[in-house]
């Protein structure tokens, strides 16, 4: 991404666009129509035309998982600023089971997952929170159900997913603080979970 310098003029211009109300309200509005949900049913019966037709593009695969739960965290930026963060951990079988390495590797897991790009979402104070669809196979969500150190696994690499996809985007680089709640009666931010186009070796295991 090229840096995009600014004269002191343009700069104050934009501060005092972002300390307009008006400015905000609009950009809140503008971002908030990612989620709405009539926008999500014209987005998925778009990819189903897609997969009907036979046109997505070559190397990409769609995955409808279902929802698992939700983890609530906080992203650090580079100003240690802290921002609430959602990772919704879905389950899809066209996900590469967990695995252990070979016998040189002993006690080496791999854990194959897919991730959706970041939305915003609202909390339950009505804030827009970005939010991310970590997808695994169904016995990954199991394993960490059942077993803490799973559970820690799983969670981590979620957490390096979402840092990974930050970075491949251009944004400034971010770090994720090492606590995390899982939410209660909460399986997916919000309503169901999205459709995932995602390359076909992905959608396989990384």
């Amino acid at each position: 991404m090229t840096d995009v310098k600014l004269t002191a003029d343009e700069a104050n211009k934009l501060d005092a666009a972002f300390g307009s109300e008006e400015f905000r309200s609009l950009l809140s509005s503008y971002v908030e129509s990612f989620s709405d949900p009539k926008n999500r049913e014209e987005q998925e019966a778009y990819i189903s035309h897609l997969e009907a037709n036979q046109e997505l593009p070559i190397g990409k695969s769609i995955i409808r998982p279902n929802a698992g739960f939700v983890i609530k965290c906080h992203k650090i930026d580079n100003d240690d600023k802290r921002s609430k963060l959602f990772m919704n951990m879905v389950y899809a079988d066209e996900i590469s089971k967990p695995s252990t390495g070979e016998a040189s590797n002993k006690g080496n897991v791999s854990v194959p997952y897919a991730i959706g790009p970041v939305r915003m979402e609202k909390d339950k104070g009505n804030n827009l929170v970005p939010t991310f669809d970590v997808c695994f196979h169904p016995l990954s969500l199991k394993y960490a159900h059942g077993s803490k150190a799973f559970l820690e696994l799983v969670v981590d690499i979620a957490k390096s997913a979402v840092i990974q996809a930050y970075a491949s985007s251009g944004e400034p680089s971010i770090a994720i603080d090492s606590k995390y709640t899982i939410l209660k009666n909460v399986r997916y931010k919000n309503g169901r979970p999205q459709v995932l186009i995602v390359d076909e070796m992905g959608s396989k295991g990384k």
